[in-house]
This record gives structure tokens, C-alpha cells and sequence, in this order.
């Protein structure tokens, strides 16, 4: 998956476009633009989306394996000129990074992983005890209808992405040393946020 992020990185902010004004946008605002001093870990940073919301009174760490979408958070760093946010290339397990972080947030990013155990594990190293993890992803839907139209767009999500709607939900496959705080679904049961915290 990690070449096929480096050639389409940049058209990607283009083939999300719409669900990033209806509702991507949104949830950013709510979840990570309302952090205040955190030491924030983020995975998967992508193109860099998230980086404008968080507060200045936040430092963030945002971590990538693919260079192409890495290189486009940086162009959107730049021009947001803050100085409390740095980019790493991380490209496998385990992570050269600090273990005491207070935040981890993973948007669309553990939903791509058919075994997100791994990046569970690794992120639990790197949070301190109490921390908390937020993650956005799609999930399965509990709507009939809803579920056809995943089951039918699931071969090129997967191939694009990496997401697999017939997989369970992340926050199903949590292993010990978690517990869920808080769920909230959007598109009608097509997406939801948690805030997971290490125990």
C-alpha cells in the first residue's frame, strides 16, 4: 500500500474532496481543533489535513511511511508557518519516537490495515498511561442498504486505500490495555470517531 499512496499523493486531496467538505471537515473541528496543550502523536498524517486545526498550545509529532504524502504535508506546513508541528518519516515498526506522548489521533488510517494490532501496540508504547487515542474511520454499516453499497464499492476501496468494509471496525478489535471512551457515527453509521484511552 505504501507505493500506491506515493502515486496517487497527488491527486488524493482531489478524490476526497467531497467527502472532506461534507463531512471530514467537520469532525476535525470538533475533535482536533478542541486539543489544548497536548503532546500529540499523529499517524498516518497523509497529506497533512488535520495540521491546521491544531491550537497552537499543542505539540504535535505527525508521522508518515509514504514520502509522496509527506511531501505534500510539507508544502501545507509550510504555509501554515507553525512552529509547533514537525513532520517524521517513519517508515516500519518499531518507531524512533518518544514514549510520552499525552494524544495520539490516527484519521483513515488504521481502517486501511487488514491487522491494525500491530500499530495498536506500537501506539500504546508511545502514549503515556492515561492517554488517549482518537481515531476516524469508516466502518461497517448497520443500515441494509447502506451495507450493500460498501459490499459494492469494497474492491476499489480496498485497492485505492486499503479500506475493507468487510472487515470488523477497529474499535472491535482492540486488544487488552484499552478502553473506549466515547463512539460517534456520521453518514448515517458509515463513519465514526472514538476516543480510546490506554489504560
Amino acid at each position: 500500500m505504501d507505493g500506491s499512496y506515493d502515486r496517487i499523493a497527488p491527486i488524493y486531496d482531489l478524490i476526497d474532496l467531497p467527502f472532506e467538505w461534507l463531512y471530514y471537515r467537520n469532525m476535525r473541528k470538533r475533535w482536533i481543533g478542541s486539543l489544548r496543550k497536548q503532546k500529540v502523536l499523529e499517524i498516518g498524517v497523509g497529506t497533512g489535513k488535520n495540521l491546521g486545526y491544531y491550537h497552537p498550545s499543542n505539540k504535535v509529532t505527525a508521522i508518515d511511511r509514504s514520502r509522496g504524502m509527506l511531501a505534500i504535508a510539507a508544502k501545507r506546513l509550510k504555509k501554515l508557518r507553525a512552529s509547533n508541528i514537525k513532520l517524521s518519516y517513519q517508515a516500519d515498526l518499531p518507531w524512533s519516537l518518544p514514549q510520552d506522548f499525552t494524544v495520539a489521533v490516527a484519521t483513515f488510517v488504521l481502517c486501511t490495515m487488514q491487522n491494525p494490532l500491530p500499530v495498536l501496540e506500537e501506539i500504546g508504547l508511545h502514549l503515556k498511561s492515561g492517554g488517549k487515542l482518537i481515531i476516524f474511520e469508516f466502518g461497517r454499516s448497520n443500515r441494509p442498504f447502506l451495507f450493500k453499497v460498501e459490499k459494492a464499492i469494497n474492491p476499489l476501496t480496498k485497492k485505492l486505500f486499503g479500506v475493507d468494509f468487510d472487515r470488523k471496525p477497529t474499535i472491535e478489535m482492540l486488544g487488552s490495555g484499552w478502553s473506549i471512551q466515547s463512539i460517534n457515527w456520521n453518514l448515517k453509521d458509515m463513519i465514526y470517531q472514538a476516543v480510546i484511552q490506554k489504560d
